[in-house]
């Protein structure tokens, strides 16, 4: 998508972080503020990014 107008969107992508990706609102990147809240939401999760087993 690009120059486009959305209102009440649901944007499900779970690939979307992955291998760094980015998701530009307005020129910021709300990757990292996305995964966060997510984390946030979901306890446990960010462990699947753990260096170690």
């Amino acid at each position: 998508m690009r120059g486009v107008y959305v209102e009440r969107v649901d944007i499900d992508a779970p690939w979307l972080l992955e291998d760094q990706g980015s998701m530009l609102v307005n020129g910021v990147d709300v990757a990292p503020l996305v995964d966060a809240e997510l984390n946030r939401r979901f306890p446990g999760r960010e462990l699947r990014h753990a260096a170690t087993a």
